[in-house]
């Protein structure tokens, strides 16, 4: 059970960078496509 806790976890962390990285994505992209109009 503990390691389904923290097989539970990893998951939700790594969900939560995978989302951040891609709004960074998307950020850097309106921001070099502004740049570019």
């Amino acid at each position: 059970m503990f390691v389904g806790i923290l097989a539970f976890d990893f998951l939700g962390v790594s969900k939560a960078c995978l989302l951040s990285a891609l709004e960074l994505c998307s950020y850097l992209n309106t921001m070099a496509t502004a740049d570019l109009e």
